[in-house]
């Protein structure tokens, strides 16, 4: 090691005095080497000396075992365990060798005498100290900021789990709910089945009660279907039945059955099926989506409207778009309009419809969004896959 007047003038604690005071303070300074991981002040000790590490480096850690938190790294020339002599108090952290050190060892009593001899070496560890707690008082900044964003993002994640327990719950309910509903649902459509079934097949059914029959049980059949789909997702069972399906011939038998509601509440139908392509997909959950579709669009003009309903082929995707011209959906309801249980503004039914629309499209590989203007009108578009 270099001369050690030489060294000490480097170390920021004396290098304000003079050399005779460096000749005098040297002989007070005890050297000694630590290697890699020695502890050379433990956290709770009554402190006894100052140190200055000369060569390699040390850590400062607060707490034990798996608590351990390093607070800070020190480099050649700085100093430490200042604090313990200052306040004649246990030591408030432990240090440790990072690397194999050579550190200086200056005892309490020396210690005391140089700070009353040399009023400059106090000067000095105030403006050391001074610094320590500025860049303590940023990591605890810091910390805490990083902590905050912590617990900002655990309250998120704790509320969407807890949104989305409430929304299980309340599907749970329904579904326990639905399942009574639809087993008595399911014993009177049995009794109208029975009586369509007769009429188609009696003798002396004429054309159009025959035709009037098919029509009954025909929509006997998606009723005890959909009301099943509604069952199966409360329950969250169930599963797709797919195949090629022209979507334009799928809308158009839609459509046809809608069409009677729609002339009842003065809506004009405008259908524009141009996609003349094949999907693979659940007819019968598909349906349902349309209906569901068309349905919301007729409560939304009550004093009668346009629907327009278009299809196009593009890029291995068709496009299905309803438009209506009624009221339109506010951003707030807009915001969660796939969301269970969302039924602001409507007379009649849960808030179901556009939440299993959503389930269904996506199942298929699809999306589906709704853009819309108040008192304007509604644009639901779904876009599936083609084969």
């Amino acid at each position: 090691m270099e001369n050690m007047t030489v060294l000490l003038k480097n170390i920021p604690l004396f290098e304000t005095l003079d050399t005779s005071s460096l000749k005098k303070i040297k002989k007070l300074l005890i050297k000694e080497q630590f290697k890699k991981g020695k502890k050379i002040i433990k956290e709770g000790v009554m402190g006894d000396s100052l140190f200055i590490l000369v060569e390699g480096g040390v850590e400062v850690v607060k707490g034990k075992g798996k608590t351990a938190e390093r607070v800070a790294t020190l480099k050649p020339f700085d100093f430490f365990g200042e604090m313990s002599l200052l306040e004649n108090k246990p030591r408030s952290a432990s240090i440790i060798a990072s690397k194999n050190s050579t550190l200086l060892r200056l005892s309490k009593d020396d210690f005391e005498e140089l700070m009353s001899v040399y009023p400059k070496i106090s000067l000095e560890i105030m403006k050391t100290l001074s610094a320590r707690i500025r860049e303590t008082d940023m990591k605890l900044i810091a910390d805490l900021t990083r902590k905050n964003t912590e617990l900002k993002r655990a309250y998120r994640d704790l509320k969407n789990v807890q949104d989305e327990l409430i929304k299980a719950e309340r599907l749970s309910t329904i579904g326990r709910v639905a399942g009574g509903i639809i087993h008595d649902l399911k014993n009177h459509l049995s009794v109208v089945k029975g009586y369509a079934e007769y009429i188609k097949h009696s003798e002396d059914a004429t054309e159009p009660f025959v035709n009037a029959s098919s029509t009954m049980l025909h929509v006997i059949n998606i009723i005890l279907n959909m009301t099943q789909e509604i069952l199966e997702y409360a329950r969250g069972e169930y599963r797709l039945e797919t195949m090629p399906i022209n979507v334009d011939t799928l809308l158009n038998e839609v459509t046809r059955l809608s069409l009677k509601e729609l002339e009842n509440r003065d809506i004009k139908l405008h259908l524009k099926l141009n996609a003349q392509c094949e999907c693979e997909i659940d007819p019968q959950k598909m349906r349902r989506v349309f209906v569901n579709i068309i349905s919301n669009a007729s409560d939304a003009m009550q004093d009668g409207g346009e629907l327009t309903i278009s299809t196009l082929n593009k890029n291995k995707s068709v496009n299905i778009s309803f438009t209506d011209t009624g009221i339109g959906i506010d951003n707030e309801t807009l915001k969660e309009i796939f969301e269970p249980f969302v039924s602001k503004g409507k007379k009649k039914g849960i808030g179901l419809g556009m939440s299993i629309a959503k389930r269904f499209v996506e199942d298929h590989g699809g999306h589906i969004e709704v853009k819309s203007t108040v008192g304007k009108g509604t644009m639901v578009s779904i876009h599936l896959p083609t084969l």
